[in-house]
């Protein structure tokens, strides 16, 4: 045997990283909950009993005795320093976002050929199909039986699988557990009918009972028991002669058959035993052979490179990439830091509310716009700025707002002014301003009053917010 398959669904981890992205998809899935608060528990990555875990996490029935308010799940994952961003992480494609989880939970710490073989079929995926998340989750359910890592020759682990599995392969020491299978036969025959009392009746599905062997059709239930029996003794010559060295066998004959009458293999076990003369009764043990020491042979020396660790980094922390870039950054000189005040201009249009602040910011990281780094300071600013008590009335809640609208002109040109606030009759028309107060600013809001009077709004009040300024709020006099 040159290398054994396991599936990769047999991994805790793997099926942990698809449960976090059930409960990104869909943040009401208590099943997939549960999956998470269970692995958190049991690898100590959370301390405490399980069910009081799932307790906290707000993870259980509730009656009609018991209406208290259940823990928000993502709140007091927080609390764990296990913060799910689900704004940052569903914006990532099905790749990154299964790295960004398998190092926010630690699993890159150790190698584990789990993990890397199932980066390789979510890559392979994400190269073939570009998928979305509820793809990614359909490819895993058809194929989460299918995809396994291959294991070599040599590695210092047990293999496990079925008889029929093994067949054509050769192991140094098998162990056959649970050794009582037992003559199984069809629990129905088909049989064709030759009784001309009943001679309508051509065929007939009966009970393959030991009743059977008083009729006329008791050669079909002998042929049936014979054929069951070599399939028995099939299976048992392929256990029997996997091993070069050694074979345990664990059976019982107290075990019930279904089938009381049929031959099994501890009967069968136990006859071979009686005709070597080996059977006692009240002895639980029985050895064929001696078990020779084997001494192990030196093998050719290992050129192979092995991984101490997985590695595992966020390229966003070393590269950043926006389909947008020329907006933001000065292409004709890369050495330049980010044009700040087209970066504030794209920012605020995100923003209609004070609410909107850290939903905006976030997706500017992750669309590559913003990096990490910077998100402190231009969150403080903004929220200064928006929260300033001269400015904040033009954030409240409840305004009519159009952020960077377009205006088109006879001419054929459009302008676009950063912010319109429309309030009965009248319109407020904004422009923000990141450097020093200049004549110029007052022109540009003065032109566009001038145009939306032209388009038939009679009443209009420009105003100037200044990002960087004491004194914040300048209004137009038109």
């Amino acid at each position: 045997m040159s290398a054994e398959s396991l599936l990769l669904n047999n991994s805790p981890e793997i099926r942990f990283l698809i449960a976090l992205i059930k409960n990104l998809v869909n943040d009401q899935d208590k099943v997939a909950q549960t999956e998470i608060i269970t692995f958190l528990s049991q690898t100590e990555r959370i301390k405490g009993d399980l069910h009081d875990n799932l307790e906290k996490f707000g993870i259980r029935i509730r009656n009609k005795e018991n209406t208290d308010t259940l823990p928000d799940f993502h709140k007091t994952l927080s609390s764990y320093s296990y913060d799910l961003n689900a704004f940052f992480l569903l914006n990532l494609s099905a790749y990154d976002l299964c790295e960004e989880l398998i190092r926010k939970f630690n699993l890159n710490e150790s190698v584990d050929p789990y993990i890397q073989f199932f980066l390789d079929a979510v890559l392979k995926l994400a190269i073939d199909h570009n998928p979305d998340l509820h793809e990614l989750l359909e490819w895993w359910e058809e194929k989460k039986n299918k995809l396994s890592i291959i294991v070599p020759l040599g590695i210092n682990a047990v293999q496990v699988m079925t008889i029929h599995k093994s067949k054509g392969l050769e192991f140094t020491v098998v162990i056959f557990p649970f050794a009582t299978e037992e003559v199984r036969m069809k629990e129905k025959f088909w049989i064709d009918c030759d009784d001309a009392e009943i001679s309508e009746l051509k065929t007939a599905l009966v009970n393959n009972s030991k009743s059977l062997i008083e009729t006329r059709y008791s050669a079909l239930r002998t042929e049936e028991e014979s054929k069951s029996l070599l399939d028995l003794t099939n299976l048992l010559y392929v256990v029997f002669t996997r091993p070069t060295d050694r074979l345990y066998i664990f059976t019982s004959l107290n075990k019930r058959q279904r089938n009381p009458g049929a031959e099994s293999v501890q009967k069968l076990i136990k006859n071979y035993l009686e005709i070597k003369n080996l059977w006692a009764d009240n002895t639980f043990v029985f050895k064929l052979g001696e078990a020779d020491v084997k001494q192990k042979q030196d093998s050719a020396t290992d050129e192979n490179y092995h991984l101490k660790s997985f590695i595992s980094n966020s390229w966003r922390k070393r590269i950043l990439l926006s389909l947008q870039a020329p907006d933001y950054w000065d292409i004709e000189e890369p050495s330049q830091k980010q044009q700040w005040g087209s970066l504030v201009h794209y920012l605020l249009s995100m923003i209609k509310t004070a609410e909107d602040i850290e939903p905006a910011i976030e997706k500017l990281t992750a669309e590559g716009i913003l990096d990490e780094e910077e998100e402190p300071a231009i969150k403080k600013l903004i929220s200064d700025f928006i929260n300033h008590p001269d400015v904040k009335i033009y954030f409240n809640e409840g305004l009519n707002i159009k952020t960077e609208p377009e205006i088109l002109l006879s001419d054929g040109h459009s302008l676009r002014p950063d912010r319109l606030i429309f309030e009965d009759d009248k319109i407020i028309v904004i422009d923000y301003k990141t450097g020093q107060p200049e004549e110029s600013h007052h022109k540009q809001i003065k032109n566009y009053q001038k145009i939306l009077e032209n388009m038939g709004y009679s009443h209009t009040e420009g105003v100037l917010l200044y990002l960087t300024q004491t004194s914040p709020v300048v209004k137009v006099i038109n």
